[in-house]
């Protein structure tokens, strides 16, 4: 797991800024982990596993847990 700072989130998909840089990774809001509203807010830490979509070639977020 990997963490970064949630930098938007639009109630269904976001961004998320990796704490150790590089570029900004793609999050779906069925992806959060945890109980209650799967929604995160802009500033929030999150831990999550970085997985390359095999369609758009690019790195989004799985496994997404605030912490």
């Amino acid at each position: 797991m990997v963490t970064g700072t949630v930098i938007f989130f639009n109630g269904e998909s976001g961004l998320i800024r990796p704490e150790a840089g590089g570029d900004d990774i793609s999050v779906s809001g069925t992806e959060i982990q945890g109980p209650g509203d799967k929604v995160l807010t802009e500033g929030q830490r999150v831990s999550y596993e970085p997985v390359l979509d095999p369609i758009s070639k690019t790195l989004v977020a799985t496994k997404v847990t605030p912490i």
